[in-house]
């Protein structure tokens, strides 16, 4: 598995692993405040890394990987969200833990 370095700098040290999804991936949104069989069944059809910079070219933040997802059929209007919004085993989510 190769990770991709996103560096402006000497000083920026951030290394991000691949994306966990792929385009084409179905996966459900996360909604804490629903049981998982509510949740909606999405399809990734874009994948962007959000890596902004400070003017003199440093990274303000680690990068993220964001995920454009739609309808299973393509239609409607793209969400773009980040890895912890969305899932492939929604069973296997645990709202207990600090993650949410």
């Amino acid at each position: 598995r190769c990770c991709l370095e996103v560096a402006a700098d000497e000083y920026d040290e951030w290394i991000i692993p691949d994306p966990v999804y792929s385009i084409g991936q179905k996966v459900w949104i996360v909604t804490p405040d629903l049981p998982p069989d509510d949740w909606q069944e999405k399809r990734i059809f874009g994948i962007e890394l959000y890596a902004p910079r400070w003017q003199h070219g440093s990274l303000m933040a680690e990068p993220v990987w964001y995920y454009g997802v739609k309808a299973l059929t393509g239609q409607g209007e793209t969400k773009w969200l980040t890895q912890e919004q969305i899932t492939q085993h929604p069973q296997a989510c645990d709202f207990e833990s600090d993650h949410f």
